[in-house]
């Protein structure tokens, strides 16, 4: 039955569409899918190499901008600006991991958390490129091949197509040699090295890789979202989505996609306490942890890298 299970969720989530009639319950859940992409991103690195980036919502920024000033000053059709962004937000997440992944620890955090920092002052002081505090306005639908996105409805099922494409590469990737180093580097990089790994280079290959994923996530939100500035990418945001990542599972393929849904779809639900977004999240995960400290779907067989080292848990 439980190979049934994924097929069951995808057969859903095709039909979904035709049991919403609201446009602003459709809208709700484009976003959640939008977040699901970016929280996957970050849950390859959290949950991939122990890696706690606080810099995802930028490289989601750089992505999102990307997008929106090839395609509004330049007439650069979408899925060429959507290749542009991941491309883009790939290599400066190399440049950036090079030095930041030398570091340990706490050491670590604090260096990603100073990059989301200085990237959402750039978007608001580099005005010949973003415009600065008034943003970028008018960005186009998405169109592919003349065919124009300009409903929740198909968009959502663009989107939906490319979180099933991404978790079916990590599901691969997990099954790989790539994924066996991987699980060697993530619970032990001493162990790791002394086996002939070439711990940071594996290590850059994961961060560049999710970062381009942040992008191509961005370029969506850009063109689904017609507007951008500054104060989407805070850093509040950041912290926002790594509680998405450990709430669903840091370990669990489909954790972050969970994570990304309840924590989207939560604060439309309670919008009366929207002033107090951030209290019902630390409340969630006060509640949920002590239960299941590996997250919601931290227990199911399906994990980042599959396979145990040494019957540790993962």
């Amino acid at each position: 039955m439980r190979k049934w299970i994924p097929l069951i969720i995808v057969l859903l989530a095709l039909v979904l569409p035709l049991l919403i009639e609201s446009h602003y319950f459709m809208h709700i859940i484009v976003l959640s899918l939008i977040y699901a992409i970016l929280a996957t991103s970050l849950g390859l690195v959290v949950g991939g190499i122990r890696v706690v980036s606080l810099s995802h919502v930028a490289f989601f920024g750089v992505g999102a901008y990307t997008s929106a000033i090839l395609t509004v000053r330049y007439d650069v059709p979408f899925l060429v600006a959507l290749l542009c962004s991941f491309l883009m937000s790939a290599f400066i997440g190399f440049l950036f991991s090079v030095p930041i992944l030398k570091l340990k620890g706490h050491y670590l955090a604090m260096g990603t958390l100073a990059f989301g920092i200085v990237a959402q002052m750039v978007f608001l002081n580099w005005e010949n490129l973003t415009n600065g505090p008034n943003g970028i306005a008018g960005i186009p639908y998405p169109s592919i091949f003349g065919f124009m996105l300009d409903s929740e409805t198909k968009i959502y099922y663009f989107v939906l197509v490319s979180l099933i494409v991404l978790l079916m590469g990590l599901y691969s990737l997990n099954r790989s040699v790539i994924g066996r180093a991987l699980i060697t580097i993530r619970e032990d990089e001493i162990v790791a090295s002394s086996f002939g790994i070439r711990t940071v280079h594996y290590k850059v290959a994961a961060f560049t890789i999710s970062t381009g994923i942040a992008g191509y996530a961005g370029s969506i939100f850009a063109h689904y979202s017609a507007y951008i500035n500054y104060d989407n990418f805070n850093l509040m945001e950041s912290f926002i989505l790594l509680a998405m990542v450990v709430i669903g599972g840091m370990n669990h393929i489909l954790g972050p996609v969970v994570g990304a849904i309840l924590l989207t779809v939560l604060p439309e639900a309670l919008r009366e306490l929207v002033d107090y977004r951030m209290l019902i999240y630390g409340l969630i995960l006060i509640g949920i942890l002590p239960f299941a400290p590996r997250g919601l779907l931290g227990s199911l067989p399906t994990k980042w890298i599959k396979g145990k080292i040494g019957g540790g848990e993962h």
